[in-house]
């Protein structure tokens, strides 16, 4: 039986063949074999199909699954999906993916650095990383809203930096072939300018000292020093110190609003002209700064309208061996303190002013000027010896020679000054109470001094070693004082002025002048004005008077060596002034010149006086002569009137008529003589008036004179 079923393979007998029952049981061996197969592997709808077994091949393309499909159809579709599923889809890790640069996941270390950042609102910073910061060039830069933080913080950084104080003392050097932008202010790599090395410090020094180092050239730079403090600035070249050179030269500098203390040394100023043509002082000191100039050199020609060293604002300066020249004022103080010493400097209009309260305080040697000296309101100057307004400290010794110098001598006997004036001038005006003596060399001194308003002490200038003796070897021109109260004592000195006094004084309340000789004087010899003094041993030869005390004066003449005269006259005493004297005097045509109530008294009291007319009146005639007074000027005394009085209108008979004025009567109705007893039928003075009664008419231009002396005691 060849044929079989399609499927199951049942033998399959054809219309002639035989029935074979051995075939028929094996169909039904194969039909229950089937059968019982089937019912094993069959699917029931709620069936398990944990057994069931598929076959099917993989779809070509990706598609979807669709309901009423085979599952062979079904799964090769699934089978598609499942072999182009990459590794993720089965680990599901994020390892397992993978990424181009343009799609890729989040690293490990991005999440790490996401999971760090805060949101606007706020949050935790405190373990955040700056990589870099910028780089900041300005000097105390303020951050602002809406930078980075890296520019932020780089600006703190920056001002930080400017503001943190010194940590030790620092060598900045400075060089005209440095860099500002390159540099580092190290000897290697040195700064252009002396205002960068200043900018890149610390305001804040911290105790410690910065050194400017500077290489010899030419600055031309108005260095602005401002607002440093708490500790030093030292400005000098790189390779000298203390020493007045032109190798190192700034055009100058502007101190302000510093406490810290400012050394500059061995540098010279020269001013530079702005665009507008302003020029700038070369130091200028303003707002409490502290400051040292050591060696400094200012020569340039500004002596119409600048000043070398300007000082304001309560600051303070020591000026200390340097040289001044060719400016208006070499040092102005105002509101400030000043101490210069040992300067020295030439041409300059003004040396050094005080003004507003500035003190000036000087010592050693000394800058000169058309004018040393000027003080305004309140303003104070002081040397070594007190002050011009101010007192004197001691008793002291200064020494005049003609080899000695203005300039570096001290006073002393070893360093003496060379004039008289300078030595004068270095004197406070207030002596203290004390005694000052001026010695001088012998030599000839071509010199008038002046000697102006000393007080509250003893001024003494005397020839060195011998002052008691006259001599033509310690020469001085003439001396001029005035308005002083201190007493001014003159001593052994030859006065060779020609046209002038030898002596010429004015107000003073005590001067002495003593073994002094004015031989070639045309004037008077010696001359006081409202003066309270004495003259002893001196001597005089000259054409007018020996000695005049004039206006008020008060004067002992005392001993005047042999042979003292004036050509014309001897001594004058005028306008009120009383000349004591005592022993020899000047001779003269009159030794005696008296005039406008002046007066002599010698030492016995007696007085010598020409007539005394002024203050009498008379309503009736006109007065010649008057009255002299003998013995003390004041007190009790002798009065002889002698006088002649021309009637200039008629007179009666019977009527008592008056001359008014005299010193007044010690006693009642003293008895006057009249020449014409005939005509008087009464006369007498009582008090200050003389009472005159004639008995008879008297008609005019006749005459009377009148004698009389009495006892007064005023």
């Amino acid at each position: 039986m060849a044929n079989k079923t399609n499927n199951y393979k049942f033998p399959k007998p054809e219309a002639d063949d035989f029935y074979d029952i051995s075939e028929y049981n094996k169909a039904m061996d194969i039909l229950d074999d089937s059968l019982t197969e089937m019912d094993q592997k069959k699917l029931d709808k709620n069936g398990d199909a944990s057994e069931a077994v598929t076959e099917f091949e993989q779809e070509i393309l990706r598609e979807n699954i669709e309901s009423g499909e085979t599952l062979a159809s079904t799964f090769g579709k699934i089978k598609k999906w499942f072999t182009e599923m990459k590794d993720i889809a089965f680990s599901g890790n994020a390892k397992d993916v993978m990424t181009d640069a343009a799609h890729r996941f989040v690293s490990d270390a991005e999440k790490i650095s996401w999971n760090g950042k805060v949101g606007a609102s706020g949050g935790d910073i405190s373990e955040t990383v700056i990589e870099t910061l910028e780089s900041i060039d300005s000097k105390y830069p303020i951050p602002v809203s809406g930078e980075t933080a890296k520019v932020f913080m780089g600006k703190v950084k920056k001002y930080v930096e400017d503001t943190k104080p010194l940590d030790a003392d620092v060598m900045v050097y400075v060089d005209t072939t440095g860099s500002d932008t390159d540099g580092d202010g190290t000897i290697e790599k040195p700064f252009k300018t002396i205002q960068h090395a200043l900018d890149v410090l610390p305001k804040d020094l911290g105790g410690f000292t910065a050194n400017i180092l500077i290489a010899d050239g030419t600055y031309p730079e108005n260095v602005l020093v401002n607002g440093f403090h708490s500790g030093n600035i030292y400005i000098r070249p790189k390779d000298r110190v203390n020493v007045i050179s032109d190798s190192c030269i700034v055009s100058s500098f502007r101190l302000f609003h510093s406490t810290a203390y400012i050394h500059i040394n061995s540098i010279r100023m020269i001013e530079v002209q702005e665009s507008s043509g302003a020029l700038y002082e070369p130091i200028r000191i303003d707002g409490r700064v502290l400051v040292r100039l050591d060696h400094v050199k200012i020569v340039e020609n500004y002596k119409s309208g600048l000043t070398a060293v300007f000082l304001t604002g309560r600051s303070s300066v020591n000026v200390m061996d340097s040289e001044i020249s060719n400016h208006l004022h070499a040092v102005h103080v105002d509101d400030s303190n000043a101490y210069i010493s040992n300067c020295i400097g030439v041409n300059n209009s003004s040396v050094i002013i005080a003004t507003s309260g500035g003190r000036i305080t000087q010592n050693g040697t000394k800058i000169s000027g058309d004018e040393y000296s000027k003080i305004n309101t309140g303003g104070e100057i002081i040397n070594q010896y007190g002050a011009v307004i101010g007192t004197l400290q001691s008793n002291t010794n200064l020494y005049v020679s003609t080899t000695g110098s203005d300039v570096t001598g001290d006073g002393t006997s070893t360093k003496p000054f060379k004039t008289i004036q300078h030595a004068v001038n270095a004197l406070p005006k207030d002596l203290g109470g004390f005694a000052v003596s001026i010695a001088v060399y012998d030599g000839t001194y071509g010199e008038i001094v002046y000697i102006q308003g000393f007080h509250n002490g003893i001024l003494s200038i005397a020839r060195y070693g011998n002052w008691t003796t006259l001599n033509t070897t310690c020469n001085v021109t003439g001396f001029v004082c005035g308005c002083c109260t201190a007493r001014i004592t003159l001593a052994g000195l030859n006065l060779t002025r020609t046209d002038e006094p030898g002596v010429k004084a004015s107000e003073c309340s005590d001067i002495v002048v003593w073994y002094c000789q004015s031989l070639t004087t045309s004037d008077s010899g010696f001359y006081f004005e409202a003066c309270v003094g004495r003259i002893d041993s001196c001597k005089t030869k000259n054409k007018k008077w020996g000695m005049i005390a004039a206006y008020m004066s008060h004067i002992m003449s005392t001993e005047w060596s042999n042979g003292s005269f004036g050509t014309d006259n001897g001594i004058a005493a005028t306008n009120g002034s009383i000349v004591h004297l005592v022993g020899n005097q000047p001779t003269g045509a009159w030794q005696y010149g008296t005039n406008s109530g002046g007066q002599f008294v010698l030492e016995n009291g007696t007085q010598i006086s020409g007539l005394m007319a002024p203050g009498l009146s008379c309503t009736w005639g006109t007065i010649t002569g008057g009255y002299v007074r003998h013995g003390n000027l004041n007190g009790p005394a002798m009065i002889t009137i002698q006088l002649r009085v021309g009637v200039t209108t008629d007179l009666a008979a019977g009527q008592a008529y008056y001359v008014r004025g005299f010193p007044t009567t010690a006693f009642s109705a003293v008895p006057v003589s009249v020449h014409r007893q005939d005509a008087i039928q009464a006369c007498y003075i009582e008090r200050d008036t003389i009472s005159i009664v004639f008995n008879r008419n008297i008609l005019t231009n006749d005459s009377f004179y009148f004698n009389v002396t009495y006892l007064t005691n005023s």
